[in-house]
This record gives C-alpha cells, structure tokens and sequence, in this order.
C-alpha cells in the first residue's frame, strides 16, 4: 500500500533549496513524488527515477518511497537525513 507522503515533501524542499540546488525545478514543477509504503521491507527509503510510462501516467519525473515503519520509528533528525541520503541520489541528468 503506498500513500503520499506530504512530510517528506515538506522536508524535502527544504532540503532542495539548501543542499540540491539542481533539483530546484523538480520543487516548481512538482516533478517527485513521495510516497509512504507500507508493509515489511529491508530498506528504508528509495530514489528512483520514473520510466516512460509512470511519467505518462503520474507527471512525475523522480519517486521518492519511504518506508512508513522505519519513519515511525526515527528521529526528526534522522528522518531529515535519510529524506537527504535519498535527494543524493538524484542528479541534473535524472530529468532526461
């Protein structure tokens, strides 16, 4: 089950505006998605960039998924840190 995940939005353009200032134009034209997902995982955040069809299907570019127990289970700091970790995989060529 994935919902969106407005807090790690909010963190996360934060961020961008501080750190990432390649990724200004994903904040302007809403191009990443966040997502909470829920369930069991090994993992606790995940970038990745959209295929043709999710493109087509969402207008987002980038997906950011956070795994809703880890999140649950972090500090503000950490969870600023992992929303970070996963912005850090994103570059300028991640909007071709």
């Amino acid at each position: 089950m994935f919902d969106k995940a407005y807090e790690v939005q909010v963190i996360a353009e934060e961020l961008i505006k501080m750190h990432h200032p390649h990724l200004l134009d994903a904040i302007d034209e809403e191009l990443i998605g966040y997502f909470f997902r829920d369930g069991n995982a090994d993992w606790a955040g995940k970038a990745k960039k959209c295929t043709a069809f999710e493109r087509y299907v969402t207008g987002k570019l980038l997906f950011v998924f956070i795994n809703s127990d880890s999140w649950d289970a972090m500090k503000p700091d950490q969870r600023k840190a992992l929303v970070d970790h996963e912005l850090c995989h994103f570059t300028r060529s991640s909007f071709k």
